[in-house]
């Protein structure tokens, strides 16, 4: 009550009301907090009149996808050492006052996801990196490009639905998937064991569900150099799969050193679920761990 009271006779009240009002939506909104963070006062205020506005008014100010995991957001510093490591990245090209651009974001979110391991999922915002986008043409927003050491960048002109964007980006990963039969079976797995490296095999069979081309080659560009990728059809290799009492679809992984003989399959790891990233886990908790070297053995 004393504090109210002193408000009614203050003639400056008004002014201070709007400021701790400002100051408490500032306090209960995140996205208000960063905005503050980042610019300060003057992030608050409208540029024409220096009055108070709601949130709705700074809505598109923010970096689209500054907080998302799977998106590195670069900028100017990062874009060449990035685009240049050797590695794949798929780059939106991007600005917050885009409406176009915030209708792909939750599509763009999914397909780093379902991306992640294979290639880089990249964001530019050309609001606060203008030259960069200037000097790489983007006249447009957003602009999707490819950037893979060696080519030129690619630019997507597809439709920007999930499935066409996966489509297009394993165009460029360089994966290897190897189909067995009888004549290339046994030697294939020889090889890799006497390498250290198993194998990731999908047997496809009249019944069950085995692995889909799409799926085999996502798994072979995360494990590549780690796990040799393949894929058995035991309708034409019937006499093999019932060798290897394969009577259903199926998925397994041969570590190195595996028994091919042996019926009991000891070892031998057998996938109940069909899920990329799923299979990716249980491989990579079979594999051995790497050797801690000391500065002796590394000489």
């Amino acid at each position: 009550m004393i504090w109210f009271q002193s408000f009614q006779n203050d003639p400056t009240a008004h002014d201070k009301f709007l400021k701790i009002n400002r100051a408490y939506e500032v306090l209960k909104d995140e996205d208000l907090r960063k905005k503050y963070d980042k610019y300060g006062e003057k992030g608050l205020d409208e540029n024409q009149g220096g009055h108070y506005e709601s949130w709705s008014f700074y809505r598109y100010d923010f970096g689209i996808y500054d907080d998302d995991p799977e998106i590195f957001t670069l900028d100017k510093g990062e874009f060449d050492g990035a685009t240049n490591s050797g590695e794949v990245w798929f780059v939106n090209f991007y600005s917050p006052g885009c409406s176009h651009c915030h209708d792909l974001a939750p599509t763009w979110r999914e397909f780093a996801k379902e991306m992640d391991g294979l290639i880089r999922i990249g964001a530019v915002n050309c609001r606060d990196e203008r030259m960069l986008c200037r000097n790489r043409g983007i006249n447009s927003y957003p602009s999707l490009y490819i950037f893979k050491a060696g080519m030129n960048p690619v630019k997507y002109f597809g439709d920007r639905s999930h499935g066409s964007l996966v489509n297009f980006a394993m165009k460029y990963v360089s994966s290897a998937v190897t189909e067995l039969w009888a004549g290339n079976f046994r030697s294939s797995l020889e090889n890799s064991f006497a390498s250290g490296v198993g194998w990731l095999i999908t047997f496809c069979a009249d019944s069950g569900d085995c692995l889909s081309t799409q799926t085999r080659l996502k798994l072979a560009g995360m494990l590549d150099g780690l796990v040799s990728v393949g894929w058995m059809d035991c309708t034409t290799q019937a006499d093999l799969c019932d060798n290897l009492e394969i009577t259903t679809s199926a998925t397994a992984y041969f570590p190195p050193g595996a028994n091919l003989a042996d019926k009991e399959k000891s070892g031998v790891l057998f996938f109940s679920s069909l899920d990329t990233k799923e299979i990716y886990k249980e491989v990579m908790e079979r594999l051995p761990n790497l050797e801690m070297l000391s500065s002796d053995s590394l000489k």
